[in-house]
């Protein structure tokens, strides 16, 4: 806190720099280009939920080892008595920050994504693709959702886009990844957080050859992420960013710069990152997330629960442990991926003080996996000038024309680094009180 002593006339100026984030990423086998579905600096951050679609059985965990590609007779996940779904399942959202009475939720992105290609019959009347039965009669792009505090399903929500349908082009396993904006549907709430269930996820059952003839495996889910914000919280830069790449052993080294930015000056820089993709497997490994570190190396991301060389493994995992805080409680998802985890950045190894960018790599040389969501929330550098207190002091609470009165402003610094070159401008009326 600094006490300002300021002439009777003063001027208020106050220099604002405002970020601007831009946006890059480099690949050749992109099959949807990334780009931004949000981006902005606040104080907050964002977290997220998820489920799985298709498992081993309609209602019970699965905790096996067995990879996707691995099963002929996958089956939908289906918790609910409904006769109009197929498949739901659920996931309950916590209070990010339980201590904290001003959070409220800035934006709501729910992503649905699945391998879906055709059920097709060989020459002999055999299901090549699918479970021995029909293929769903539903619209991709749609699904069922059920808010907290709801008993029956609020909605058919339709996607605001598509961000990628592999059946146009016949992509071997004809994935499509769908994405709505709910942020009216929660803000609506009394309570965002509980329970939400979303059902008729459109995907492929049984097993699932590619268009090439090879076993690929079925996958699929959905995945909510929650952007919130408070004034006591530390301001982030947050960008997410969503497409599709289709990462192989050939077809590899997809990277995302993230930029417009600048970390703290000094101390450590914090950040945590969202992820979403599917057809990864538990048992194939060499895939890889990499960091271009401040040593000019790529180095591998690791969590806990995700290995160097095994990141993408069939899981829901949140801040390095599984995420089971949902119905059913699968640790192994069968292909299907969406992570939340901090940079173990240790030393400012991975991301160093004033900073204003970061490429993240995507890589493979056996594994096979499509990427769909990827999201960094990064500590910034910004100093933060709280309520400005103008007040004065005189003997007399009705001034006489001439006399000089004693003028002062309290101004506090709430950001994470020193205000330069500040100045303030201010104009006082001729009939205004100073005093209460």
């Amino acid at each position: 806190m600094k006490k300002l002593l300021l002439p009777k006339n003063i001027l208020t100026q106050l220099l604002v720099v405002g970020m601007v984030m831009t946006f890059g990423s480099i690949n050749a086998q992109l099959q949807q280009g990334f780009t931004p579905r949000y981006s902005e600096t606040l104080n907050g951050d964002f977290t997220m939920i998820a489920n799985n679609v298709l498992s081993r059985h309609a209602t019970n965990d699965y905790n096996g080892t067995g990879s996707n590609h691995d099963f002929d007779d996958n089956v939908f996940v289906d918790i609910d008595s409904d006769p109009t779904t197929f498949n739901s399942s659920s996931a309950n959202l916590a209070n990010p920050a339980p201590s904290n009475s001003c959070l409220t939720i800035e934006r709501v992105f729910l992503y649905w994504s699945a391998a879906d290609k055709e059920y097709e019959v060989d020459g002999g009347g055999n299901i090549q693709a699918g479970n021995g039965g029909a293929e769903p009669s539903w619209n991709y792009n749609e699904i069922k959702m059920m808010l907290p505090g709801s008993s029956t399903y609020d909605a058919t929500l339709t996607a605001d886009e598509v961000i990628y349908r592999g059946r146009d082009t016949h992509f071997v396993n004809d994935p499509y990844i769908c994405v709505k904006d709910i942020t009216s549907w929660v803000q609506g709430l009394a309570d965002p957080f509980g329970t939400y269930q979303v059902a008729n996820v459109k995907a492929t059952e049984g097993r699932l050859l590619g268009h090439d003839g090879g076993i690929v495996g079925t996958s699929g889910g959905w995945q909510i992420v929650f952007v919130y914000q408070s004034p006591t919280l530390p301001q982030k830069n947050i960008t997410l960013f969503d497409g599709y790449a289709h990462i192989t052993a050939t077809e590899n080294n997809f990277d995302v710069t993230f930029n417009g930015f600048q970390t703290v000056p000094n101390g450590r820089v914090k950040a945590n990152m969202v992820i979403g993709s599917f057809e990864g497997d538990r048992g194939i490994s060499q895939d890889q997330l990499l960091i271009f570190n401040t040593n000019g190396v790529w180095e591998p991301l690791t969590t806990p629960m995700r290995h160097a060389d095994n990141f993408f493994n069939s899981s829901i995992t949140t801040e390095g442990t599984d995420f089971l805080n949902r119905t059913p409680a699968s640790t192994n998802t069968l292909g299907f991926d969406a992570s939340l985890f901090d940079l173990r950045n240790n030393g400012n190894r991975l991301i160093t003080n004033n900073q204003t960018s970061a490429v993240v790599r995507m890589t493979s040389n056996q594994e096979t996996y499509g990427l769909y969501l990827l999201g960094m929330a990064v500590e910034v550098w910004e100093p933060s000038l709280n309520q400005l207190d103008l007040y004065a002091t005189s003997s007399d609470e009705n001034p006489r024309a001439g006399e000089t009165i004693q003028i002062y402003l309290d101004v506090a610094n709430t950001g994470n680094d020193n205000i330069r070159n500040l100045n303030f401008t201010t104009t006082i009326p001729q009939k205004w009180s100073l005093f209460p």
